[in-house]
């Protein structure tokens, strides 16, 4: 039997659980256009993920580490890392450490923005938004784990890994729960992942960490979860304004084909498509000063 056939029940009876919750306290953290597009999205990638992980991630994660095998025995003197229970502790830190950094570069390189922020793009937090994933995204995500592969990590344990990583990072969007009873100081908790969410110049490209927030505070990115100091506001800068599925995955792309269109210069080309990610370059060239200082000027585009 599929994992899938489970896992999808699963989700719907999480997602349901909230909403009758939500709608029980009267706390307006869903809305309904919203929650039909996050499931449109999310059964869009459902679908997707399944043929990528098919097609290209666990077909990838072999040629790999079969590719890499002659090169291992030769420098290392093993041909796999095995099964170990180890090695699987080492994957699933592996694996973390690497969604950390291909995480952070979706929010700083703006191509890769564009197809990450459609997870952002909402102005509610709750678990359907775990489902709302780009689509893109699905398409090249893997290529950043090529690392473990090639090490000697075996492919079907990076694929579990990766899995494991993803079912956990569903579980952190809730603002009913602000915390499993896990240490704050070790992993990411529904409240730290609330704070990656907002909007708020305070908060905004912090706590990218799917399991562990640890990286977080070793690179810099930590923020502490403080609502009674600012509250968090959710969604994006460049608010899409719109619940249309296919709108929602393509509307930072169309922004970047609109500066590409104004650009004069291969300097223009290289920042409309690579820098300032959710920001126009000239503009956030203009106002970083003002960012930094805590005060967002509305673009004028």
């Amino acid at each position: 039997m599929s994992p899938f056939i489970l896992i999808v029940p699963a989700f719907a009876i999480i997602v349901f659980s909230e909403l009758a919750l939500s709608r029980k306290r009267k706390d307006g953290t869903y809305d309904g256009k919203d929650l039909i597009a996050n499931f449109f999205i999310g059964i869009g990638g459902l679908i997707l993920g399944v043929l990528s992980k098919k097609a290209l991630e666990i077909g990838l994660f072999f040629f790999v580490f079969q590719l890499f095998t002659p090169l291992r025995l030769e420098w290392l003197g093993y041909e796999s890392l095995g099964w170990a229970w180890w090695v699987w502790i080492l994957a699933i830190i592996g694996d973390d450490f690497t969604f950390y950094w291909h995480h952070r570069w979706s929010h700083k390189i703006r191509i890769l923005w564009a197809a990450h922020v459609v997870h952002h793009s909402s102005r509610y937090f709750n678990f359907s938004i775990g489902l709302r994933n780009g689509w893109a995204v699905m398409l090249y995500k893997h290529f950043w784990w090529l690392w473990m592969p090639a090490l000697g990590f075996e492919p079907g344990m990076i694929t579990l890994a990766l899995i494991f990583n993803a079912l956990y990072q569903f579980l952190q969007h809730t603002q009913h729960v602000k915390s499993y009873g896990l240490p704050a100081s070790i992993f990411v908790t529904p409240g730290l992942h609330e704070v990656h969410h907002a909007s708020n110049i305070r908060y905004l490209d912090k706590n990218y960490g799917g399991i562990l927030i640890i990286w977080d505070r070793i690179f810099g990115t930590y923020q502490k979860y403080e609502p009674e100091v600012e509250k968090v506001e959710f969604g994006v800068l460049n608010d899409p304004g719109s619940t249309n599925p296919f709108f929602l995955h393509l509307h930072e792309f169309l922004r970047i084909f609109r500066d590409l269109r104004r650009s004069k210069t291969l300097k223009d080309v290289f920042f409309s498509t690579f820098w300032a990610a959710g920001l126009e370059f000239r503009w956030f060239h203009q106002n970083c000063q003002r960012i930094a200082a805590g005060v967002f000027v509305e673009n004028p585009a």
